[in-house]
Formats: structure tokens, C-alpha cells, sequence
């Protein structure tokens, strides 16, 4: 697995991320790239998104369009499946898409199940069918 966290460091430093592997556990890896940030998990046959973070400033500017095709571009690569938890930040006061609205753009990019646990398989590429392993 920490082969794939390796390729998956490669392949968002080809993108432009500034890339950091934790210290304590190989299997975290956190990018970011400008006002984005993203903190991913790497298990088995799966990429899960801790946190994906746009910097209030720079939010509805597309950075979180592009963070999040990147890292399905990176998923696909490596054959993973995506995993994440759509939590709305409005939750805790903080400005951000409602939960109806989270769970609505999640699934613009391919990701299916209930309100908030959330998962995508990858794709050979974004117009094929689902990767078989």
C-alpha cells in the first residue's frame, strides 16, 4: 500500500501539489495546491477523503471543482475506490454549500449513497466504464 501512496504522491506533484506524507502514519497523505486542501487516506483497495478544504476567501472559484477531479484522477490511476463523508460545514455555522447541496455536487463526479457516507468507483477514464481489478 505504501507503494500506491508513493504513485499517488507523484501523480499529484505532476498536477501541482505540494505534497506531505505523514510522518507517523505512511497511509495519510495531505495536498494542496493555492487555496485548496485535501487530507487522504490510503487503505486496501481504497482512497478515503479525510477533509477537502477551499480557503473561505476563494470559495465558487472552482478550486474545489478542480481538487476534486484531481484527486478522482488520481483514484482512477491507481485503481481505488473513493470513500468520503459529506458533512456540511453550514452545520457548525461556517459558510459553505447546505447538505442537499454538498451531497448534489458529490454526485455531479460520479459518487452514490445516502445523505452524508458517500463512494465513487474508479474509472478507467472519465468517459469508460468502472475499472475492474
Amino acid at each position: 500500500m505504501q507503494q500506491r501512496v508513493a504513485q499517488a504522491a507523484m501523480i499529484a506533484a505532476a498536477q501541482g501539489f505540494h505534497v506531505e506524507i505523514s510522518s507517523s502514519n505512511k497511509m495519510l497523505m495531505d495536498i494542496r495546491r493555492g487555496a485548496a486542501f485535501a487530507s487522504l487516506h490510503f487503505a486496501g483497495t481504497y482512497l478515503k477523503i479525510e477533509l477537502l478544504k477551499i480557503d473561505i476567501t476563494a470559495r465558487r472559484r472552482g478550486y474545489g471543482k478542480a481538487l476534486l477531479t484531481d484527486i478522482i484522477a488520481i483514484a482512477d490511476e491507481l485503481g481505488l475506490q473513493i470513500e468520503l463523508m459529506a458533512a456540511s460545514m453550514q452545520q457548525e455555522r461556517q459558510p459553505g454549500l447546505s447538505q442537499r447541496k454538498l451531497k448534489s455536487w458529490y454526485h455531479r463526479y460520479g459518487f452514490t449513497g445516502n445523505d452524508i457516507f458517500l463512494s465513487r468507483l474508479p474509472m478507467k477514464n472519465p468517459l469508460s466504464q468502472p475499472y475492474q481489478n
